[in-house]
């Protein structure tokens, strides 16, 4: 079967759907505005969130390291417009949601009937290293030898500190250019670009991650349809047929056809409009504690971020995609 590839078409009338719970918000109770004092008091044992009527958070999301700390597994939004209905975050750079708020509650309850999932990070990685693709293909075009633990190191400093990305062909061509000055007399050469371009579309360049075709058929087991949310381009839904993951998916939806890339939430909104779901149905799970985690929460949809790294899981974060299935099985 071959994959849906959703279009800008598809995702340019995105409705704006309120979820449930509009009309409450959480908040830190007014000694504990200044969020150096909160944190302070948080360091000491104090504190905690506090409920109260109202529209909308007055907690800002403050930092971009932001892991969520969240009840029952799955982080619930109580709101999904970012700029009203904003997250606290604790001491620790985490994102809190108060259990015991009604519209976090309504969520807890309402049943996941799909999920959506990020690509990079999550279902697979460049394979040996972005560093080494570059390498091979720079030499395979006739551009000489390269270190690729220099590449590596150069492109992960640029795409730490990168602006406006838009993950468009010019914004890769831009990235390249700068991964390459000082390495080669022309580093914005088109052949150049092209051949590097054209090497990350090929399926021998990413490793799909051990435990994903098993959470997945685990998953499908369950009746939860699935589709691929993702900052990409137009090479994606192509990769993951070459890489045989197109069958699990209703659709790949990648940022460059979308409202905005992740985490802009109109993206999310726009997968649960293909999906015909109202948001609060649809989980997302994805590596970034911002750009998935975040921006799904916005969006109105439940989210839940997936860290490899880490020894052991806990409410809110997984260590692979095979413990999804238990998680939906619990609740």
């Amino acid at each position: 079967m071959r994959v849906r590839r959703a279009t800008r078409e598809d995702a340019r009338h995105v409705t704006l759907r309120p979820c449930a719970g509009l009309g409450h918000r959480c908040r830190r109770s007014p000694e504990r505005d200044d969020l150096r004092s909160y944190r302070r008091s948080q360091r000491k044992g104090s504190g905690g969130l506090h409920c109260h009527r109202s529209h909308g958070y007055s907690s800002p999301l403050t930092s971009e390291r932001a892991q969520p700390d969240l009840h029952a597994g799955v982080c619930q939004p109580p709101n999904k417009f970012a700029r009203r209905f904003q997250l606290s975050v604790s001491a620790t750079g985490r994102l809190r949601i108060p259990s015991s708020c009604p519209a976090v509650s309504e969520h807890l309850r309402a049943p996941i009937r799909a999920i959506t999932l990020d690509a990079g990070g999550t279902l697979l990685e460049p394979w040996p290293s972005v560093g080494q693709v570059y390498a091979d293909a720079a030499a395979d075009a006739g551009f000489g030898d390269f270190n690729a633990v220099e590449l590596n190191d150069r492109f992960g400093a640029l795409w730490r500190r990168r602006v406006a990305f838009d993950y468009s062909r010019e914004s890769w061509a831009r990235l390249v250019a700068a991964t390459m000055t000082g390495l080669t007399p022309n580093p914005a050469a088109p052949e150049l670009f092209d051949a590097i371009w054209q090497r990350f579309a090929e399926a021998r360049s990413w490793r799909v991650f051990p435990d994903v075709r098993p959470g997945l058929d685990a998953l499908i087991s369950l009746g939860i349809r699935l589709a691929v949310v993702s900052n990409w381009d137009e090479r994606l839904a192509p990769l993951l047929q070459d890489l045989e993951l197109s069958g699990y998916f209703e659709f790949v939806l990648p940022s460059i056809d979308s409202p905005g890339p992740k985490p802009d939430p109109r993206i999310f909104t726009a997968a649960a409009d293909l999906l015909g779901l109202p948001p609060e149905a649809v989980l997302h799970v994805g590596d970034s504690a911002q750009e998935d985690v975040a921006g799904a929460i916005a969006a109105g949809l439940k989210a839940i971020l997936l860290d490899r790294a880490a020894n052991q899981s806990r409410a809110g974060r997984i260590c692979s995609l095979t413990e999804l299935r238990d998680r939906l099985a619990d609740r």
